[in-house]
């Protein structure tokens, strides 16, 4: 209705999150928008996306203010899930171009297949994008992602259109390696018919045998030392082992290949916890100063039921007491972080206070989808963009089915971000 009565299809609207309160706020606010082609995309809306290109939007760029800051609109389509398929055809067969790199390396293609949406990664290879194209900051490519996700139609995919199986991340890791580090067998046995021999060391180099086929060995004959899938998935353990302690001493830091869009946490490729290489700080859960399990339950409950009534003061206050009592409830954390952010008893520090929670939410239970949320909303906040996009995209890999708001958050951050980034340089002059 909008458009049949003149609405520009254009016309970019504000992000979400801190960044769109922002711009609600104040009319000066720098926040860049979100075109209506974009967030079209991005909802899977095969239909608002017809209409959006009917009406004259257009399908490869995001137009001169915002396509520097949120990408074009094929990379949300990529990005999309569900109808994700229909809608890159759609962009592609308006104009879009399947083979357009963003500055950091990061291709539609790398972030369809991230979002393990195989429909759109089959449609932009049938439209030319490049199987073997990578994200620069850690080399990763499609392959590399597709195969320690364990999809098997995309890993097919990508091998007919061309993707190199023996191709490296800056690991030096193939996508043999990282299907075999996740546990993904029925990958290995794909990818391991077309891989060069090398026994490769994760954490170290490799050795290329020479002259010796499939099923050589090295190392005396030890299985972990085979150059089969049985041997890929004995080092492959070893290398989940090393990972989950890694995960644990570092309160949920931890490698993976996944996506992102933006400059400052890099895109398409996999993050450390602490953000480009530093180590995460190590989150410590304090003892409970007097350990009562019924009263930490009881206080818990009724923080509940004073934040569901909109007293958030009363159940930071309540959320408080339970933790006195015990300290080892990740929704306790969780959910005093929720009331800090909307005010409740944090002395004006609210963010911060709630940013810590989240935390130690997130350290006591790392698959807590809303943990990683408002961790990302309490960076966002503060106004640390790149981390409210780590913490966002973590929260989505952990359950991507429950993780809808955190991939929707993940981009407005990343927008959000990006326009502070661009900002400073005027603000400086």
């Amino acid at each position: 209705m909008l458009l049949a009565r003149g609405a520009d299809a254009t016309l970019a609207g504000p992000g979400t999150g801190a960044a769109a309160a922002e711009a609600a706020s104040n009319a000066n606010s720098s926040a860049v928008g979100i075109p209506p082609l974009c967030r079209a995309a991005a909802s899977g809306s095969a239909e608002c996306v017809r209409l959006l290109l009917t009406a004259g939007a257009d399908a490869a760029s995001a137009g001169p203010t915002a396509e520097a800051t949120v990408g074009p609109p094929l990379f949300w389509a990529a990005g999309s899930g569900d109808g994700g398929g229909e809608i890159v055809k759609l962009l592609l067969e308006a104009g879009a171009d399947a083979r357009r790199v963003a500055p950091d390396g990061v291709t539609a293609l790398l972030v369809a297949t991230a979002s393990e949406n195989a429909e759109a990664v089959e449609e932009l290879l049938r439209a030319g994008a490049d199987p073997n194209a990578a994200a620069e900051r850690e080399g990763v490519r499609p392959l590399h992602v597709a195969a320690e996700a364990g999809d098997e139609r995309i890993v097919r995919a990508l091998l007919a259109a061309g993707s190199d199986p023996d191709a490296e991340d800056i690991g030096g890791l193939r996508a043999v390696e990282g299907a075999a580090a996740a546990a993904e067998r029925a990958v290995v046995e794909i990818l391991f018919p077309v891989t060069a021999r090398k026994i490769v060391e994760f954490g170290g180099s490799g050795e290329e045998g020479a002259g010796e086929g499939a099923g050589g060995s090295k190392g005396g004959g030890e299985k972990n030392r085979e150059w089969s899938v049985e041997g890929l998935m004995l080092r492959g353990a070893a290398e989940q082992a090393r990972r989950q302690a890694e995960h644990a001493k570092h309160g949920g830091g931890h490698h993976h290949h996944g996506h992102d869009h933006g400059d400052g946490c890099g895109c398409g490729h996999g993050h450390e916890g602490g953000g480009d290489g530093e180590e995460e700080e190590k989150v410590e859960v304090p003892a409970p100063e007097a350990p009562d399990a019924a009263k930490a339950a009881a206080a818990s409950r009724a923080g509940d039921e004073a934040f569901v009534a909109g007293d958030v003061a009363l159940a930071f206050d309540k959320y408080s007491e339970s933790l006195r009592h015990a300290t080892d409830d990740s929704k306790v954390w969780s959910n005093r972080a929720a009331a800090a952010l909307r005010g409740g008893g944090s002395g004006g520090r609210g963010a911060e206070r709630a940013r810590a929670d989240a935390r130690v939410a997130r350290a006591l239970d790392p698959t807590s989808v809303k943990a990683w949320f408002r961790e990302g909303s309490a960076a966002e906040a503060l106004g640390d963009f790149e981390s409210a996009a780590r913490a966002y995209f973590e929260g989505y890999r952990t359950n991507p089915a429950q993780g809808k708001e955190c991939a929707e958050a993940f981009q407005a951050a990343v927008a959000a971000g990006r326009a502070a980034h661009a900002a400073k340089p005027a603000a400086n002059k």
